[in-house]
């Protein structure tokens, strides 16, 4: 697992960036990882999450410091997540 896990993330590591702190930029930012998820299909789910962090501004990497596991570990939970630390989507109450 380990060694899969490098393989993606040295294959990501070519072609994502580290994200803005723009707001207006972060849509874009999430489409342009997704279609670089797509490309790689075999690439687990469940890498995903992991695999981003990385990536992740400060402000968003302290964001998912605080999430629960089972969120932190999911990538669509997490960009949900970040997205409503940005404001981007409706609070949740």
């Amino acid at each position: 697992m380990t060694k899969l896990l490098k393989r993606y993330g040295d294959a990501l590591a070519q072609v994502i960036s580290s994200q803005s702190e723009e707001v207006t930029d972060l849509r874009a930012y999430f489409r342009g990882v997704e279609t670089q998820f797509e490309k790689l299909k075999k690439m687990p789910l469940d890498y995903r999450a992991r695999l981003i962090y990385k990536y992740l501004s400060r402000r968003a990497r302290v964001l998912c410091s605080r999430l629960d596991s089972d969120v932190r570990n999911d990538y669509q939970k997490v960009k949900v997540a970040v997205m409503k630390e940005y404001g981007l989507t409706a609070k949740c109450s």
